[in-house]
């Protein structure tokens, strides 16, 4: 209550009652109108200000905030991306050695056996096996997710989902290669590349 107000507004009064001779009753209830209330209407409008501009400053710290832990969830992904990376390439370079690989095994399976097969029925095995073995669309495959997800994580859109969606596909891809590995080194590298796959689904799990 403006107490400031109310001296004056009795002040003014006593001089009219003095000089019009009229006595002049005040109902105390009149002070509980609003224009006795202006200061802490001023009070209460400033708090309200402070308050939306503490809300303001509170929501833009936590959107930066989110922003940077985005930015370095994003560093984080593509660092996996990259490691998963070169062991992909690790793979890929190693695939076309494949056909001396076949025939190595084919050769040893048929000396065990003491197997006689002539060169043009040998040859027609190995011609089964590379087919049977050939991860070359796998490769294919896995190089378009890759690019797919280079363009996904310079994305300022929310990224989470896609990038879940991206890694079941390399998964199966990357799967289906270490099922059809004839070489040690092909496997090995599998079994990382599917463990940075792992640590990108886990970490896409904290993106919006």
């Amino acid at each position: 209550m403006d107490k400031e107000k109310i001296k004056a507004f009795l002040k003014d009064l006593k001089e009219c009652s003095d000089e019009t001779g009229v006595a002049i009753n005040v109902n105390p209830t009149g002070f509980l109108k609003n224009e006795f209330y202006i200061e802490e209407d001023d009070k209460e409008s400033e708090l309200q200000e402070l308050t939306l501009k503490a809300f303001d400053l509170a929501m833009e710290s936590l959107t930066e905030s989110r922003s940077e832990e985005g930015q370095k969830l994003v560093e984080t992904l593509q660092e996996h991306k990259k490691q998963y990376s070169e062991h992909y390439k690790v793979v890929e370079s190693l695939k076309d050695s494949y056909q001396d690989k076949v025939k190595e095994k084919l050769h040893a399976k048929f000396s065990q056996e003491n197997l006689q097969i002539e060169d043009q029925r040998f040859q027609q095995e190995v011609i089964y096996y590379l087919e049977k073995l050939d991860i070359d669309e796998e490769i294919n495959r896995i190089a378009i997710h890759l690019q797919k997800l280079d363009k996904t994580l310079e994305s300022p859109r929310e990224i989470g989902r896609q990038i879940d969606f991206m890694v079941q596909e390399l998964n199966r891809e990357t799967n289906t290669i270490g099922s059809k590995s004839a070489s040690t080194d092909i496997s090995e590298s599998v079994v990382q590349m599917k463990a940075q796959l792992e640590k990108i689904r886990e970490q896409a799990l904290n993106l919006e």
